[in-house]
């Protein structure tokens, strides 16, 4: 099992693993991988942000979110995409967890990543999250 772990500023982690103890509430979104799975997260965390008083973190938490299931669904083998959120008063984390990892996309950096069509989410990820990781 892989999971990717973000946090949106003003306190937001991305990533994979078991939900942080830093409180707040728990939902969980569980999406077969499928090309309309980003989709379908990146709608559910995006309505958590607003509804729990953090619009302020949507538009970075769907395109971090969004690039995570992405991920999932291009990169491994999984049949199931489980979508892991901690909101809280001061911050919310987001996890994104596959069961199949196959391969883990690295961040490109340099010249050459600008040339490329893809591989590029990584990087944004790092500059929107306060926090994100990996666990394998």
């Amino acid at each position: 099992m892989s999971s990717t772990t973000a946090g949106f500023a003003p306190q937001l982690a991305v990533g994979q693993g078991p939900p942080p103890a830093h409180g707040g509430d728990l939902y969980r979104l569980a999406v077969p991988s499928t090309p309309g799975a980003a989709r379908l997260a990146r709608d559910f965390v995006a309505g958590l942000l607003r509804d729990s008083d953090h619009a302020d973190l949507a538009d970075d938490g769907r395109l971090c979110v969004t690039e995570l299931v992405a991920n999932a669904h291009r990169h491994t083998r999984t049949a199931v995409i489980h979508v892991d959120a901690v909101v809280g008063r001061g911050r919310s984390t987001v996890f994104v967890t596959d069961d199949r990892p196959l391969m883990l996309p690295a961040p490109r950096a340099g010249e050459k990543a600008l040339e490329q069509c893809d591989g590029r989410g990584l990087l944004l990820l790092q500059h929107l999250v306060h926090a994100w990781g990996v666990t394998l």
